[in-house]
């Protein structure tokens, strides 16, 4: 087992804002989309499908010549290409002895100069043809002009964007044989378009099928233009000129960001996501939902561990993903995970509390499947690929929404290296096996490979050359979570429920803590006199503070513990560390915030809300400052159930070195896992919250510890927050 903190940094919350993570509004939209799934044979007026558009298409003249056809088949796609071409039909817009276009008016215009961004993709080829000319998607105003075109030059194999306006003209790539004819590619490009004054840029690029989509916007891509263009766009218009042969074009999708354009129709689930994990011991670290004797005779169950990158993974996810049910067993192969996906005859801790993972009820909608370097050198690699694919295979007959990340075999350095070549192998197979759909692939070599000894972990990360320390499991469940959107598999808001800077809090059981209407979230008033606290130190009303009077012998002082106003309503307690050395043992480095007495009640409890049948999570902010050998923070709920005391806690440290120290600077936002009151319960009380915070015995301590907006609320899908 490993120990646990949940720490989020500013920088990773910034980048999540970004991924559509805190915001049920801030995700891709599509403004229009086109698949060509009309009847076969010629195109016509009335073909209007898709979204987005006022009207059906208008084809050109077929006097000199032109054709527009709507044909049976599919074009080739990228490797992790995710649209979808299922209705398995395209246009094939075939050149006359003149320009053939066929047009069609969006929905919304686009005004030049007001300023956004915007993007675009298509499936292309150019295919019996003369190359001669141009092949292109354009964007075209009333009059039919071409504000912006995008494609290539069949004559010269380059790129090639035209516009009448803005003194554009035609801008033409450099690179020869960037464009074939008979080959199939994704268009894909981008306008940003400024106000009057100022030039507008496009640029795209053409992705052959035999290639992969950047999962993120490409920072180069393969012709750029720019220039100042006042119009209105009202159409989209595909293109080609006289004599080039035929243009096929399906698929043709316009949004407000890159991932629209490029990933399938994004997975939304409107209330709690069920999640589940699956692995060998690098999962099983830290994410255990095993029963043991606690303090005060509480039983810890769910305990989250910080070596374990599972832990990271769940608290990244924040509130509306549940508790992982974690099958991960330390040194498990393929085959035997395959039973703790389907046998009832197998017997594991996870097993035993839940049967296997095709009994739960209701199934996980999303699984992180990692594993296999247990087989590497017991089984070839077309054994691993075999047993891998039979493991998946099982998780996607869970349900027909179960979604899957399928983790690459991490490096395994000292030992395991003569075993990397099939590691490797095994790692380009899944890569390209589980490219799109349900299945999804992630590779963390480019975060945990060591550049200066190749297939090792970075020594940061690791203790023993496999596991990871708290550093490297934080750095690789952030990666992960990190990576979720772009890769589909982000089907709910990450939300914080932190408590309201408001008047009051209504939804917040610490509200009514010990009386109704007592403000305990709040963190208001003063305890003074605390015990093992340097002289003036106070507490907040309803809370008690605890530390060990050893620091006064090993550091030379108390440490501190202060109250600070944080917004309008609310304050943050403010814990200081001496400068000196902590105490001896991990037990005598302990602080701890609890609230007293007993929250709520039997008395009170149906009252609240507190019943059988009813369901809650609990959360607080912690901020670190310069603080020195902090190993684990954790927050811990203390429930009954008809007089049976239990627990759930954010985590526990598994020991005490430098592998388990915690960043100096940090922000947190530190969830339990969710605690439930059976139907049949006749007596619920909840007993009471303590954030502990512990550090390395023995070694240099200092920095301060800010604890803020602590809150209880009944556990429900929370589609944004505040």
């Amino acid at each position: 087992m490993m120990n646990t903190l949940f720490v989020i940094p500013n920088a990773l919350m910034a980048a999540f804002a970004g991924l559509i993570l805190f915001s049920p509004n801030a995700h891709a939209k599509v403004i229009a989309s086109d698949s060509f799934d009309y009847a076969t044979g010629t195109l016509v007026n009335t073909d209007n499908g898709g979204t987005g558009f006022s009207a059906g298409w208008v084809p050109g003249s077929t006097a000199y010549g032109g054709g527009y056809t709507i044909v049976v088949g599919s074009l080739s796609v990228p490797s992790n290409y995710s649209l979808g071409t299922s209705d398995g039909k395209y246009l094939a817009l075939t050149a006359g002895t003149i320009t053939t276009t066929t047009t069609r008016n969006l929905a919304s215009s686009i005004d030049t100069n007001a300023p956004a961004t915007y993007y675009f993709s298509a499936l292309v080829s150019l295919t019996s043809g003369l190359a001669t000319g141009d092949s292109q998607i354009r964007f075209v105003d009333a009059a039919g002009y071409d504000v912006a075109g995008f494609g290539a030059s069949s004559a010269s194999g380059k790129l090639r964007f035209n516009s009448a306006y803005g003194g554009i003209a035609t801008v033409t790539g450099t690179t020869s044989n960037a464009f074939t004819v008979g080959t199939q590619y994704l268009l894909v490009g981008k306008m940003t378009f400024n106000a009057a004054g100022t030039n507008d840029v496009f640029s795209f690029s053409l992705i052959p099928s035999s290639g992969a989509i950047p999962l993120t916007e490409p920072t180069t891509w393969g012709l750029t233009a720019n220039g100042d263009l006042s119009n209105i766009i009202t159409g989209i218009q595909i293109y080609t000129s006289a004599n080039t042969g035929t243009w096929n074009v399906d698929n043709f999708y316009l949004g407000d960001t890159y991932s629209s354009v490029v990933a399938e129709s994004s997975w939304r689930l409107a209330r709690l996501v069920n999640v589940s994990s699956l692995g060998d011991s690098l999962s099983a670290m830290g994410n255990t939902d095993t029963l043991g004797t606690g303090t005060v005779g509480y039983p810890h169950s769910r305990t989250r561990l910080t070596r374990g990158y599972l832990s990271w993974v769940e608290l990244n996810l924040g509130w509306n993903y549940r508790s992982i049910h974690n099958y991960a067993l330390g040194g498990s192969t393929l085959q035997q995970q395959l039973d703790f996906i389907s046998n009832p005859n197998d017997i594991t801790a996870a097993t035993q509390a839940w049967g296997p993972m095709n009994t739960l009820s209701p199934p996980p909608d999303l699984v992180f499947a990692e594993g296999g370097g247990a087989n590497l050198g017991g089984n070839t690699v077309a054994q691993i690929e075999t047993a891998k694919q039979a493991t998946i295979d099982a998780l996607q007959a869970l349900s027909p929404d179960t979604h899957v990340l399928s983790l690459a075999i991490w490096p395994l350095g000292n030992s395991a290296v003569i075993y990397d070549g099939d590691r490797k192998t095994v790692n380009a197979w899944m890569a390209s096996s589980y490219s799109s759909g349900q299945v999804r692939n992630l590779d963390s070599d480019s975060l945990l490979e060591d550049p200066a000894n190749p297939d090792h972990i970075l020594p940061a990360y690791t203790s023993d050359g496999v596991h990871t320390t708290a550093i490297g499991a934080k750095a690789e469940g952030d990666f992960v979570v990190s990576q979720l959107a772009g890769l589909n598999l982000l089907p709910a808001p990450i939300i914080y429920p932190e408590t309201l800077d408001a008047a009051d809090d209504p939804s917040n059981l610490l509200r009514d803590f010990g009386s109704d209407n007592s403000q305990l979230q709040k963190l208001g008033g003063t305890i003074t006199n605390l015990a093992n606290f340097a002289p003036g130190s106070v507490s907040p009303s309803g809370w008690m503070a605890t530390a060990n009077a050893e620091w006064q012998t090993s550091a030379g002082s108390l440490p501190t513990m202060s109250t600070l106003a944080e917004g309008n309503n609310l304050n943050a307690v403010s814990v200081t560390i001496p400068n000196g050395i902590a105490p001896s043992t991990t037990a005598n480095t302990v602080i701890g915030l609890g609230t007293t007495g007993t929250g709520i009640s039997a008395a009170r409890a149906s009252g609240k809300g507190v019943v059988g049948g009813s369901s809650f999570r609990a959360g607080v902010r912690i901020d670190g400052i310069q603080i020195q050998n902090l190993i684990y923070i954790y927050l811990l709920i203390r429930y009954q159930i008809d007089g049976v005391k239990y627990s759930v806690t954010s985590g526990f440290p598994y020991a005490s070195g430098s592998a388990d120290v915690l960043p100096s600077d940090f922000s947190a936002d530190v969830l339990s896992p969710e605690f439930s009151f059976p139907p049949s319960t006749s007596t619920a009380v909840i007993s009471g919250m303590t954030v502990y915070l512990g550090f390395v015995p023995g070694t240099p301590v200092g920095g301060t510890v800010r604890i803020s907006r602590p809150y209880i609320r009944p556990y429900t899908y929370i589609p944004s927050w505040p």
